[in-house]
């Protein structure tokens, strides 16, 4: 029976990201053995994702914004300090 691997190199930033994701897990299940119930550790997990995935729309969007109102403004004092031609 042939067996085939196929391996793709990561980036030393999305292996801290496995590994901080897998000791929060190990933490979670820690914390489910001394009493808390799957439901409210689920929803511990998944408003951390949710945070994050806000926080990245909000810099998705806030980077494009930021550039349009800087060229905005560069046009503008150009056009003020040279007149209008």
């Amino acid at each position: 029976m042939p067996l085939t691997v196929h391996y793709r190199p990561i980036s030393v930033g999305k292996l801290r990201l496995w590994l901080s994701m897998d000791q929060a897990m190990r933490s979670l299940t820690d914390l489910g053995q001394s009493g808390y119930t799957a439901r409210v550790l689920t929803q511990t997990g998944g408003l951390g994702v949710r945070k994050n995935l806000n926080l990245a729309l909000n810099f998705s969007l806030l980077i494009p914004l930021a550039t349009i109102v800087f060229c905005m403004l560069k046009i503008s004092f150009r056009l003020y300090r040279h007149g209008n031609q």
